[in-house]
């Protein structure tokens, strides 16, 4: 059977994932086609110490609406649920994976072992290996360079929320539509 995948992006007020926790999560399930969106209520603490350019970045004012933010129990389980037995697809996984992991151990403690694959797919570095791309002058210096590039609005894009990565997954995995 076709292994499932979850493309994941999370929004934090800062690079430390022990000062800097998840604020906005968004989970994409291409099997299902289900898109799933959410905000994390922050602690005062954790607000005092978001980093004032990650805020700008991230949205963080702009967007954040406290009324429907989830405290951090719910979040866990939503994202527990959601990503059960699948691998974590992003750009940087890791950025996104290491915070998860943080905020289900703040939550239920050492498991045996965390709902999610600890196989991460990290979408940029399968399209460099795919596209060839690969020791030798850095990207974007030299003749043939190849830049690798994509900005969409303002900040960072959702991952996930645009065909792009998708087809990008597909086409690095060698999967059609149906086998994600």
């Amino acid at each position: 059977h076709p292994t499932k995948a979850a493309f994941c992006d999370s929004e934090t007020r800062g690079l430390n994932p022990h000062l800097h926790p998840i604020w906005e999560l968004a989970i994409i399930l291409p099997d299902t086609g289900d898109e799933h969106i959410w905000q994390v209520r922050p602690t005062p603490t954790e607000v005092s110490a978001a980093d004032p350019i990650a805020v700008r970045i991230s949205g963080f004012d702009k967007r954040y609406d406290d009324a429907a933010a989830l405290r951090k129990g719910e979040t866990v389980d939503r994202f527990s649920e959601l990503l059960r037995g699948r691998h974590i697809v992003g750009a940087v996984p890791s950025f996104d994976e290491e915070r998860l992991r943080l905020m289900y151990l703040s939550v239920h403690g050492m498991p045996d072992r965390f709902p999610w694959h600890y196989r991460l797919v990290d979408v940029e570095s399968g399209m460099l290996a795919k596209l060839g791309v690969g020791r030798g002058p850095r990207v974007g210096e030299g003749p043939g360079s190849v830049f690798v590039h994509r900005k969409v609005g303002e900040g960072r894009t959702r991952l996930g929320c645009e065909p792009l990565p998708r087809n990008e997954v597909r086409m690095m995995l060698g999967l059609g539509h149906e086998d994600l």
